[in-house]
């Protein structure tokens, strides 16, 4: 399978990077405004809308080389291996916007730490399923970019507000942000290295295991903070 490492995929990574450092720095700006938690929900649908565009260009692609039921079957397990993954770590997920819930359900530099080691995963899985998304053609890998980029902007917001809190000076918050949002590429290399020792025949499988990852992300992270938005609005 023809997974190339270019110039263009990794110039999008490190917006991505760029893009979730410049989360972080405009939380201390946003997020005493009233508008900042509609902001939040707001960034986190269109996010999901996206990846759901991307999820449906992974399934055209993939009726190329497998059936639907092999596609649906690697998907979904794709899909609960990840969380069963995220699950191992309890300590290591931010709730989208709820960055001062966050802040304080996380105890201490051990916990932050915690928190550093599953949003590397989070990012491996993100640059993973973005390379991917580049094989499917130029519009899925650009929508994939774009849900992943917007996605990553808000994690950094909990993420920078648990490390504030766990007494790492601004400076240093935002270096461990920056350095950890760098795992993406990794996802990426990963992705690369599988793509060059698998025939082309396994193609469909990939788009599903990037499928899988990707709806993770949008059951995982968007719906549960939409629905404990509208829980707490009645």
């Amino acid at each position: 399978m023809d997974i190339q490492f270019t110039p263009q995929l990794f110039g999008l990574g490190l917006l991505v990077v760029l893009v979730s450092g410049i989360g972080a720095v405009i939380t201390r700006i946003t997020r005493p405004r009233s508008g900042y938690a509609f902001g939040i929900d707001v960034v986190l649908a269109v996010s999901a809308i996206i990846l759901m565009f991307a999820v449906a260009d992974f399934v055209h692609e993939a009726e190329e080389f497998i059936s639907m039921g092999e596609f649906l079957g690697v998907g979904a397990l794709a899909f609960l291996g990840y969380a069963l993954l995220v699950r191992l770590m309890p300590e290591a997920h931010c709730h989208h916007g709820d960055d001062e819930h966050d802040a304080h359900a996380v105890h201490g530099r051990r916990g932050a730490r915690g928190v550093l080691i599953g949003d590397a995963v989070h990012n491996i899985a993100d640059g993973f399923a973005l390379a991917i998304a580049f094989t499917a053609g130029e519009l899925a890998g650009i929508a994939a970019f774009i849900g992943i980029a917007l996605h990553e902007a808000v994690q950094e917001v909990a993420e920078f507000a648990v490390l504030k809190r766990a007494g790492y000076s601004t400076a240093r918050a935002l270096v461990l942000n920056g350095l950890v949002a760098c795992t993406i590429f990794v996802g990426m290399a990963l992705a690369t290295g599988i793509g060059s020792v698998i025939p082309e025949s396994f193609a469909g499988y990939m788009f599903a295991i990037a499928a899988g990852v990707m709806l993770h992300v949008v059951a995982f992270d968007v719906v549960p903070h939409v629905r404990k938005k509208s829980a707490h609005s009645h």
